[in-house]
């Protein structure tokens, strides 16, 4: 009987009295206490809830075909409506609505956002220190239930099972059961099996001490193409599985009693070692002095806040009420020249303190450049001031970093550009070469002539209507997936560029390079969908790109930058080491394997074929060369 919100026992049936059934309305109708009561049951279809704040929008735009039910004390009334204007609502319906639009919006405003965010279940069992008996229910179908598996609930135990884990009072340990699994888990044969195995012992992986390092030689085999199993994966593989078998009990945290937690990145287990830079000044431990800072406000800081408050008439006011009333503002407390509204600080109308908070929050590494609304829940922790949001949301679209290193997900940018279909002859001239053309009879005929340019002008006519046509549909199906751009001669836009040519940009670690470079100043606009932009003098690439290589830069350039130099001189040391094709939706691709100039072996990619060829040539020319050298020599 799951599925159903409520299930009409016999016994309720039974003090109904007499009672008539007709299955084929759905209906249920009996007499209690002089009233004829009738249940109408709702046949299998799929029905809508909304809120009567956007019913009421519907029934405004007069589209809105539903059937709404309005329950009196003695009968149920249905009401089809179908396109009624606002004024021809029921009354009943009406009052109803209006009933309920406040206590939606009351829900509304009342409603805090990830107020209760959906649990890990390592913080859960971070939570059962000194626990002693557990319990663990299984609801048959959802929460909001409470019929639950026979068999499979357990009250009030000293050890219970839950999640893979063993909980118990003396801390938590791994389930015996998953490890005999892991224990007879057989060679991995291919990158999939292997996954299978480190999905399951990374669930373990807080047991095992080490364990990034451990792994490393194992994950070092999922990367692209490199799937071999060898000596150091095998040594790897044992020893994790041995050190599984014996994992060590977990304690509980005690919350209750001060503790450290100390965190770096392994150089080995996630390859965050000295090589990457960034993850390395990420993961490196701050000294004491630094991380004090994090939660102690520097005193020049204050003072510019309290200076805000003088600045700001309202604030200055509330100050003063809450000094001559503590309970005229209740939310809100002064103490020690700063005031606070639920215990965050409160900043008055001063942007450039408003925007040098932000900034502080936004552009270190506790903000890590995150997006509009991750930068304030994390402002929200601490500061209080109206419009934050619109600060942190201009703030966010005018960081330079942001701009330049954040992939643009949106919309490819420029329209597609048909080529136009010529109107006379010569207009546009263009070259084919065409075989097995017919012979000429030799007639020369003046009528025949004019009979056969009509009959050609009739041709020209009819396939430009069809190549038109088809010019916009395919324009037409095209721009669904485009945007269209335009940018402002004398703005400042973004290029972006590839790290093949420019060597300059190119970097080891392709993912950490950033997306865009300048910004530059855009000088004129070619086309419909070309700009030319101010390179300098020094730049050996044309100035002219598309919109779809430009990004419009928000703010105000602090400096301007140069574009990278284009490389006119090969990088001989970037070499071709390897080769193989692989099969992409039922065809052969060629790919190589790329050493690059200062990589090391494992940083070794492969590339497709075809665009090395195209973005890097000189590397397919040596490698030519190396191969005739060396049949030369055999």
């Amino acid at each position: 009987m799951t599925g159903y919100d409520i299930v009409l026992g016999i016994e309720w049936l039974i003090t109904l009295g007499p009672s008539k059934w007709d299955f084929e309305k759905l209906t249920i109708s009996f007499e209690k206490e002089g009233i004829t009561t009738v249940l109408q049951g709702i046949p299998h279809t799929q029905i809508n809830l909304m809120k009567g704040d956007h019913l009421k929008k519907l029934l405004k735009k007069g589209n809105v075909t539903t059937i709404i039910q309005i329950r009196s004390e003695n009968k149920a009334q249905f009401f089809s409506l179908s396109t009624r204007a606002p004024n021809d609502i029921p009354e009943d319906l009406q009052q109803m609505l209006d009933d309920f639009n406040p206590i939606f919006q009351w829900l509304n405003s009342a409603t805090i956002k990830d107020k209760f965010p959906i649990p890990v279940i390592e913080e859960l069992m971070e939570e059962l220190y000194r626990s002693r008996f557990f319990s663990k229910l299984d609801l048959r179908s959802g929460f909001h239930q409470i019929r639950m598996h026979p068999g499979k609930c357990n009250f009030g135990c000293k050890q219970i099972s839950y999640i893979g884990h063993i909980l118990y009072e003396n801390g938590v340990a791994t389930n015996p059961a998953k490890l005999k699994a892991m224990s007879t888990w057989p060679v991995p044969e291919s990158p999939k099996q292997l996954k299978g195995f480190l999905g399951l012992a990374g669930y373990y992986r807080r047991f095992i001490k080490g364990y990034g390092s451990i792994v490393g030689p194992i994950t070092a085999l999922l990367k692209k193409c490199q799937f071999e199993w060898n000596k150091e994966a095998k040594d790897a593989f044992l020893l994790l599985k041995q050190r599984m078998l014996s994992p060590p009990v977990l304690a509980l945290p005690n919350f209750n009693i001060p503790f450290v937690v100390d965190t770096d990145a392994s150089g080995i287990g996630i390859g965050a070692g000295k090589k990457n830079l960034v993850a390395d000044v990420l993961s490196r431990r701050v000294a004491g002095v630094q991380c004090a800072g994090i939660s102690v406000y520097h005193t020049v800081v204050q003072k510019q806040i309290q200076e805000s408050y003088e600045e700001d008439p309202n604030l200055a006011k509330v100050i003063r009420e809450i000094l001559a009333n503590a309970d005229s503002h209740p939310e809100c407390s002064y103490d020690q020249g700063m005031l606070r509204k639920r215990d965050r600080l409160v900043v008055g109308k001063n942007n450039d303190l408003r925007n040098t908070l932000i900034a502080a929050m936004h552009l270190r590494v506790e903000g890590g450049h995150s997006g509009t609304l991750v930068t304030q829940k994390k402002m929200q922790l601490v500061y209080s001031w109206p419009e934050m949001l619109t600060d942190i949301r201009e703030f966010v679209r005018t960081c330079e970093v942001c701009q330049k290193n954040k992939p643009d997900n949106s919309a490819y940018r420029g329209l597609l550009q048909p080529l136009a279909i010529s109107n006379r002859f010569w207009e546009s001239v263009s070259m084919d070469f065409i075989e097995s053309l017919p012979k000429s009879k030799g007639d020369s005929r003046v009528e025949e002539v004019d009979v056969s340019l009509t009959a050609r002008e009739a041709s020209l006519q009819l396939i430009k209507f069809h190549l038109k046509r088809a010019q916009n549909r395919m324009k037409q199906q095209q721009d669904k997936k485009r945007k269209d751009v335009t940018l402002q001669v004398g703005s400042w836009a973004l290029v972006k560029l590839q790290p093949y040519r420019q060597r300059s940009i190119q970097k080891l670690f392709h993912k950490l390079s950033p997306k865009y470079f300048g910004s530059f100043e855009v000088l004129e606009r070619i086309g419909e969908v070309a700009y030319k932009l101010e390179l300098g003098t020094d730049t050996k690439i044309h100035n002219v790109f598309h919109v779809s290589q430009l990004k419009s830069f928000q703010g105000t350039p602090a400096t301007i930058e140069n574009i990278p130099q284009l490389s006119t001189q090969p990088n001989m040391n970037d070499k071709i080491v390897g080769e193989q094709d692989i099969m992409v939706h039922g065809k052969m691709k060629k790919q190589l394997l790329i050493n690059w100039d200062g990589a090391q072996t494992e940083d070794q990619t492969w590339e497709d074929a075809e665009v090395i060829s195209i973005q890097c040539p000189e590397m397919l020319a040596a490698r030519r060369q190396t191969r005739q050298h060396s049949l030369r020599r055999g």
